[in-house]
């Protein structure tokens, strides 16, 4: 069964799973959340807490859980896992590197740990900003990129673009590899790096996960700016190292 955990901070949603869950489960507990959700457009932060009888979802549930599963992907801004089964919490490294959402397993002890790491979550969806004192834009990302962002962003950096030669560094911070919410996203995302890559000087990728680590020796090869990868809790490692671009470049 699926029940709530009660005392959470505000905008943390806790579930703990004991038994078997049913069907009924997901109808009378995770449907009503998703659906809330998807009314609100709020970005859903969830402890998942299974417990140590926890013996996993009933036959006649699982296409519930699927479904459930595809809708709430582009909802959640992240999810904590709390397990003392260390095959369940290997399971949820796995995924969390293929999800676009960050996903954490902790064992039973660690759930303070897990509570803090999910209200640190950014759920505020799109944001960018120049920083006038190194020239460096900040991206920050908690969800597939839309065509709607692209479009902000491209104003930002025109704008420091028709009074400065070039962009310092440019850095995208995500919990994971968010994706494009759709085909004209991603088209226009691609539109926007041929249009000014060759004007930026350095690109740092903040995000956990495979995709983001593999993305710097790709586009190293076929863009302009220097590219690293940086891991979601570097943020600050990574604006000092885009920064430090005009610093090379006044020495050169």
């Amino acid at each position: 069964m699926i029940e709530d955990v009660p005392d959470l901070p505000a905008g943390i949603v806790g579930l703990r799973a004991t038994g078997t869950i049913s069907r009924e489960d997901y109808e009378t507990v995770v449907a009503p959340l998703v659906d809330g959700a998807a009314r609100s457009r709020d970005r859903l932060r969830v402890l998942c807490v299974l417990d140590e009888g926890f013996a996993g979802v009933a036959p006649d549930a699982i296409g519930e859980d699927v479904r459930l599963g595809l809708r709430a992907v582009r909802l959640m801004a992240g999810c904590a896992v709390v397990t003392d089964d260390e095959r369940l919490r290997t399971a949820c490294h796995i995924a969390g590197a293929l999800l676009p959402y960050p996903l954490r397993a902790y064992p039973a002890p660690e759930r303070d740990e897990a509570v803090a790491w999910l209200g640190g979550l950014p759920v505020s969806g799109f944001a960018v900003e120049v920083r006038p004192e190194d020239g460096v834009a900040v991206v920050h990302l908690d969800r597939p990129l839309r065509a709607g962002d692209v479009e902000v962003l491209s104003r930002e950096i025109d704008r420091w673009l028709t009074t400065h030669a070039d962009l310092t560094g440019l850095v995208v911070v995500a919990p994971v590899f968010p994706g494009w919410d759709s085909l004209q996203a991603l088209r226009r995302h691609a539109g926007f790096v041929l249009r000014h890559h060759r004007r930026i000087e350095r690109v740092a990728v903040v995000a956990d996960g495979l995709l983001p680590a593999l993305a710097p020796p790709l586009a190293g090869t076929l863009l302009h700016p220097r590219v690293r990868h940086f891991r979601f809790d570097e943020e600050s490692a990574a604006i000092a190292w885009a920064g430090a671009g005009r610093t090379a470049a006044a020495r050169a």
